[in-house]
């Protein structure tokens, strides 16, 4: 569904889309790795990140160890979105390291929609 998606509203700018696990894409991303997208193209990972939308695995470990591998790589002045973390939502641990991201003093919250979009500040 998802490549029928962008196939269809994006058939001109499709994006490089990469299955992995975050832990997975991580590893491949920190060494420069080659990969293929679920398109069949070739796309080099690597480099610093500019925009990251965070949607996997909905428990603290994983949010927390996807939130690191980001920011590790979120360029200053970079911008981050938790999914599903709005206060009060289904995915308290979702929420939790959102809310101890924006206590974090790299980070301010622009705003809420009501899942938490930060920048990036150093």
């Amino acid at each position: 569904v998802f490549k029928m998606n962008v196939t269809l509203l994006s058939a001109s700018r499709q994006p490089q889309a990469i299955e992995a696990t975050s832990s997975e894409f991580f590893e491949r991303w920190d060494r420069g790795a080659r990969v293929q997208d679920v398109f069949g193209r070739s796309a080099v990972l690597g480099g610093p990140i500019s925009f990251a939308y965070l949607d996997g695995a909905h428990t603290a470990e994983a949010v927390s160890a996807e939130f690191e591998a980001v920011d590790r790589h979120l360029l200053p002045g970079g911008f981050l979105l938790f999914d599903d973390s709005d206060d009060g939502g289904c995915f308290p641990a979702v929420t939790q390291v959102a809310q101890d991201v924006a206590r974090h003093p790299s980070y301010r919250v622009v705003f809420k929609t009501p899942h938490y979009f930060f920048r990036k500040t150093q």
